[in-house]
């Protein structure tokens, strides 16, 4: 009755053998999600010159295959130096070098410091629109016909437009608002929108409502030194020299010269970074001197201020209400300018000082340009951290340029970009000094993000594990031949008719595997080695086997008719479970597919429903009830249970 219900369900297991089989291996084909990488973690401090694109170069290095954590902190360029050198940062971003008196601070043997050029920075002057009135023009016909009796009211009635001309300031009211000059009522003006050079400057078809006698947008600065402040105040000095003497007139305690980071507390409002600028700029209602709003703020018609210029496109964007205009300024050359990626350039191109265009006559040029540097302190960094530092130069160096330009900025030249790619190396040669591990020299390593630029390089130092040549311990065996011969057998075999005694004669011939002395010992301690167990070969023999027939007389034996050559499996020897993997290649993890290596997500197609660990499973299960029952008519057929 087995049997028969075997085969009654033949058709059924069969479809499931055959579809759990498909399943299993569709299962066992599907790619598992790889095990992400721990990210390299650095520590970057320093100013915010490089806001814009900060996140983009963030991201791309996150994405690499071996992750780096490019953290970064904005904070007092003069703190970020001295955090650097006090161990408390991998790396800073600085426009201002160490100074003299920084480096002469320093123990007498202390690690080298290296710099390498990171970003082009500029600084675009933004102004909000009034909110009173905007830029608006009371305009007044001056047509004679106005005084006469034919009085056309379409011509002669006064009427409101609103500027459409280029929004400038020049020097002297840009150094006088830098530097904190207030206007006065008698004498200089140069703060305020009624200062003659400025009337002339912005002049549409009339004077605007805001040029109205000391009318002036309040200007915000930075309290904590930066780059910005420095930049600032240089403009002013070279560009507006008449402002910049008044003010330090003005206020003669403060070491306005030689200029630093950081300028006078007298000189108000202030905020303490550079997002804090850019948000007390574009809050457009209110006039952050006085805290008034609107029409309340006595002589107020907006907010201006310094920013970096990657930084306008999104501040635009974001804040459409405040209306920002970014202003054309002078440089040294006399030409009005904004900072664009060709006038930029024109400065960075002719050197490298900040501010060039502001001291030397170079047409076309932003006299508001600087380079701003990462700094890190030589053998402070792990060998990995070394190699994602490293990996992030040349990424900001080259692709990561293109988030610069994006945003109207610059990039590095080339002999800049060549600097910056030198100096990755010497991060990696500099840093690579802990035991086990040296410098060697390949194309893109897994620090490296994918990036164009970046994979094409082929020659770039990376610090590595030194590989250590492994000793190995091998052992000889020698496999001996043996020949055994059975003793004649009798074999009775009893019918209902007849008897027949048939004796019968096998030489069977065997493989022995013997084990070479040549490497001895135990698996429990002692002054001997450890032996691997024997490696056993399963063998496969001839057995030859003589049939002969005999007489009446069963002491008498008669040479066979015939010789028949069947082949004899020898059964291999006892194996443990960690020998028979090492034999299989699959050192000692068992075989098979681990559980964190499952495919548990998804497919790409977005088929939520469809689980593939699931169909893994479902085939695996069909397919092993498929064996069961085929295993269960086996052993009924044998058995002859057939009925």
């Amino acid at each position: 009755m087995i049997g028969r219900r075997v085969r009654r369900i033949v058709p059924a297991w069969a479809a499931c053998a055959v579809v759990g089989a498909s399943l299993l291996a569709v299962g066992q084909h599907l790619e598992p999600a790889a095990a992400e990488a721990t990210p390299v973690g650095l520590i970057g401090q320093g100013d915010s010159d490089t806001f814009a694109e900060l996140v983009d170069w963030q991201n791309t290095m996150y994405a690499a295959e071996q992750p780096t954590d490019l953290a970064y902190t904005a904070i007092s360029t003069a703190f970020a130096r001295r955090n650097l050198l006090a161990g408390t940062a991998d790396y800073i971003l600085s426009g201002v070098p160490y100074t003299d008196a920084e480096l002469a601070a320093r123990p007498a043997g202390s690690p080298e410091i290296i710099e390498v050029p990171i970003s082009v920075a500029s600084l675009a002057v933004i102004f909000t629109t009034p909110v009173q009135r905007g830029w608006e023009i009371q305009v007044v016909p001056d047509d004679p016909i106005c005084e006469t009796d034919d009085y056309d009211p379409a011509i002669c009635d006064p009427r409101v437009v609103q500027y459409s001309g280029e929004f400038r300031i020049p020097p002297l009211s840009l150094a006088a608002l830098i530097v904190g000059l207030e206007p006065r009522a008698s004498g200089q003006q140069w703060a305020s929108w009624s200062d003659p050079t400025w009337l002339s400057t912005m002049q549409g078809e009339g004077p605007m409502s805001a040029q109205s006698l000391l009318f002036k947008h309040t200007w915000v600065n930075r309290t904590d030194a930066s780059g910005q402040n420095k930049y600032l105040m240089d403009y002013a000095r070279a560009l507006g020299r008449e402002a910049w003497d008044a003010r330090l007139a003005e206020d003669p305690t403060f070491p306005w010269e030689p200029i630093g980071e950081q300028l006078s507390p007298n000189t108000r409002p202030t905020r303490g970074s550079t997002d804090q600028v850019a948000a007390t700029i574009t809050l457009y209602t209110n006039d952050p001197f006085t805290n008034a709003s609107g029409f309340g703020a006595r002589n107020w018609t907006g907010n201006a201020g310094a920013v970096p210029s990657t930084m306008v496109p999104k501040l635009v964007a974001n804040f459409p209400k405040a209306g920002l205009k970014v202003m054309q300024i002078q440089n040294a050359n006399g030409d009005w300018v904004l900072p664009t990626t060709e006038s930029i350039t024109k400065a960075i191109e002719a050197s490298t000082e900040p501010n060039i265009a502001a001291t030397e006559k170079i047409p076309g040029a932003y006299p508001l340009v600087y380079l701003n540097r990462m700094y890190t302190v030589a053998g402070t960094l792990t060998p990995d951290q070394a190699n994602a530092l490293a990996a992030s130069v040349r990424y900001l160096a080259t692709d990561g340029q293109d988030e610069v330009v994006e945003r109207g900025g610059a990039r590095l030249t080339a002999a800049l970009q060549a600097e910056a790619l030198a100096a990755a190396d010497e991060i990696v040669a500099k840093n690579c000094t802990a035991a086990g591990y040296e410098v060697t020299t390949s194309g893109p390593s897994a620090f490296e993000p994918d990036t164009p630029a970046v994979q094409a390089m082929t020659s770039m130092s990376h610090c590595t594990a030194v590989v250590v040549p492994t000793t190995t311990t091998s052992t000889t065996t020698t496999v001996a031949e043996s020949t055994t011969t059975t003793a004649v057998a009798d074999t009775t075999t009893s019918t209902s008719s007849s008897s027949t005694t048939t004796p019968s004669s096998t030489t069977t011939t065997v493989l022995v595997a013997s084990q070479s002395p040549t490497a001895s010992g135990s698996t429990n301690g002692g002054s001997t080695s450890y032996t691997p167990p024997p490696v056993y070969t399963p063998t496969v023999t001839q057995a030859t086997v003589d049939d002969t027939s005999a007489d009446a007389d069963a002491s008498t034996t008669v040479a066979a008719d015939t010789t028949t050559t069947a082949p004899v499996v020898q059964e291999e020897a006892p194996q443990s479970s960690v020998v028979a993997a090492a034999q299989s290649g699959a050192g000692t993890r068992p075989r098979g597919i681990a559980l964190s290596s499952l495919p548990m997500e998804a497919p790409d197609d977005g088929s939520a429903e469809f689980k593939k660990l699931g169909t893994l499973l479902l085939g695996a299960a069909l397919f092993l009830l498929g064996r069961r029952i085929v295993h269960a008519r086996t052993v009924s057929t044998v058995d002859g249970v057939t009925g």
